[in-house]
């Protein structure tokens, strides 16, 4: 005889307490008669009327009914795939009476009789709509900037993921274009971060607003932004909408009643034609963002190739620049700075050379530039002044004494030479301070100016002398004389090697050593390459003079003999001059 399985639906209601504090329902479905009986949470989560749950059994046709219309196919199908045998385990909406949707859990076990046929189910049913909210919003978090709520880069990473195959199957142009903001530091340090969290909120909304809604906005990180285009017909639409972003940057922004103005550098690389790859996108995106930085800003700037060449080629000169400050292949020359006219020896200016092991021994003009742009210089601007201490040091026990001048980069003021390190370092060689000289840019005096000023006081009350190096370059080198403390004034070479072709530029020269002198300050000409421009020089009164035709950088040990020579010579020249006096004195 066949045994045939019949389920009970007197279990229903057991511990309905119980169902109800778990927020789980259960149902019986008797496969026979279509019809289902529900325990009161299992009623309630599918939304019943309490009339109708007290009507007892229910066809599964209604509950069917009840499934969100979207849901309802995938919950059917699930239906079939149980009937074969698989589980019944599955997630789907029901939709409330106020139009919000409830999101249920329902698993169910079935069983057959010996035929194989489906006799009854039974099954439970969850409200995950709680479990649901939390699940979505912290997959939010996680793929929302907190401070702008913008996507971050992992969902636009998801969204380039779907963006891409799509663009390749309508053979349409996609952009990436990476924008860093400009002057946002000059935000933050001038109006505090709470200023510059505003200013970005901001700037995202300016962007979103000047979006289409298939496009994408995100925040890459501090200050940085990628935006992408879709469904572009052609390569000039990206740049049209990068200059309208940059347009919308530039007007000014109201934060808290003060009005900043920053701009936008934008670099944009496209699919298809520089890559079918996401992270080789956004290289290529920011590499060109990069070269509009430096190519004057408010621009956008397409990739192309020989920027990417420049750019390893440049990596690949910092990591070996890097090498070589640990491997201590840099070294110091030393050029004579003469005074005039007698041509004394007054001081030395230590320059830096890279001694190369397969190129030689290479200038500063090949490096010092990558050396600014990877933050190396901070380093090697201290390794410089280490090794002048040193070398002081050194020349004190075999009985001489240098005066040694030293190019103090833009990026090393104020924050690269800490006033405590530098008292340490010359106490450690027993180096007096009046022994060095700091020859610094204007575009180092003419930034942050309280913080330079206050640099510039300690380094005076050191007694170390400053200079202002590439005087007459700048436009606003008169205002530097007044507003700091300088000691000396370094003619730009420009200047000094127009003087002998050009009068109006002699004429310049001569007001600046006069400026010079007026204030107090010693003058120094750089790049006197011949014996006409030494001439004019000491015609108009120049204090002091360095240049080829007077001296080459040279490294320590040569400058001993260079320093007695040019002793001889200096007396020689002096009592020449003596003579010349008397000859003119005389009477005939």
């Amino acid at each position: 005889m066949q045994h045939k399985k019949v389920c009970s639906l007197s279990n229903v209601s057991h511990n309905a307490r119980v169902q109800s504090l778990a927020g789980l329902g259960s149902w019986v479905l008797d496969f026979a008669s279509g019809q289902v009986r529900l325990s009161a949470e299992a009623a309630r989560i599918y939304g019943l009327p309490e009339s109708e749950m007290l009507r007892s059994p229910l066809a599964l046709e209604q509950l069917n009914a009840r499934i969100n219309g979207a849901d309802r196919p995938r919950v059917e199908a699930n239906w079939c795939d149980a009937l074969g045998g698989k589980p019944h385990d599955i997630e789907f909406r029901l939709p409330q009476p106020g139009g919000e949707l409830r999101w249920v859990w329902q698993k169910a076990s079935i069983e057959f009789d010996g035929r194989g046929r489906p006799v009854c189910a039974t099954g439970i049913v969850q409200d995950i709509t709680r479990r649901r909210q939390e699940h979505a919003e912290k997959m939010n978090t996680a793929h929302r900037d907190l401070l702008t709520a913008l996507p971050n880069r992992s969902l636009l990473a998801e969204f380039l993921a779907m963006a891409i195959p799509l663009a390749r199957r309508n053979r349409t142009v996609l952009a990436v274009l990476f924008i860093d903001l400009d002057r946002f530091k000059q935000v933050n340090d001038e109006l505090g971060h709470g200023a510059g969290d505003e200013l970005l909120r901001q700037v995202a909304k300016r962007m979103k607003a000047s979006l289409r809604a298939s496009d994408i906005v995100a925040r890459q990180g501090g200050d940085e932004f990628v935006v992408v285009l879709q469904n572009l017909a052609h390569e000039s639409e990206a740049g049209l909408v990068a200059l309208t972003l940059i347009e919308e940057l530039s007007r000014p922004f109201d934060l808290a009643g003060l009005q900043a103005r920053i701009g936008a550098s934008v670099g944009i690389a496209l699919f298809p034609g520089d890559s079918n790859d996401i992270e080789t996108l956004f290289c290529k995106a920011a590499l060109a963002m990069y070269q509009a930085k430096a190519a004057g800003r408010q621009t956008p700037t397409f990739f192309d190739p020989v920027m990417q060449r420049e750019t390893l080629a440049k990596r690949a000169l910092e990591s070996d620049l890097q090498q070589a400050l640990e491997n201590q292949e840099l070294v110091l020359h030393y050029q004579p700075i003469l005074e005039l006219p007698h041509q004394r020896l007054a001081r030395v200016e230590a320059l830096i050379r890279w001694n190369h092991p397969e190129h030689g021994l290479i200038g500063p003009e090949v490096f010092l530039q990558a050396a600014e742009d990877s933050g190396l210089i901070n380093p090697i601007g201290c390794w410089i002044i280490t090794e002048v201490c040193r070398q002081i040091n050194a020349w004190l026990q075999e009985g001489r004494k240098f005066a040694v001048s030293i190019n103090v980069s833009s990026r090393q003021v104020p924050n690269g030479i800490p006033a405590d390190w530098l008292r340490d370092t010359l106490a450690r060689f027993n180096v007096h301070p009046g022994s060095l000289s700091f020859e610094i840019s204007e575009s180092a005096l003419i930034k942050d100016v309280p913080a330079v000023s206050q640099w510039l006081r300690d380094i005076d009350e050191m007694q170390i002398r400053v200079a202002i190096d590439d005087f007459g370059s700048g436009p606003a080198s008169l205002s530097s004389l007044r507003q700091h403390r300088l000691h000396q004034i370094k003619i730009d070479k420009s200047l000094v090697l127009g003087m002998s072709d050009d009068a109006r530029t002699r004429t310049l020269v001569k007001s600046i050593v006069e400026i010079g002198q007026n204030m107090g300050l010693g003058v120094t000409a750089e790049g006197v390459e011949d014996a006409d421009t030494l001439e004019a020089l000491q015609s108009i009164g120049c204090g002091f003079a360095q240049g080829m035709h007077l001296a080459p950088p040279m490294p320590p040990e040569k400058l001993l003999n260079f320093g007695i020579d040019t002793a001889m010579r200096s007396r020689r020249i002096a009592r020449q001059a003596m003579l010349d006096t008397d000859i003119a004195l005389s009477p005939i």
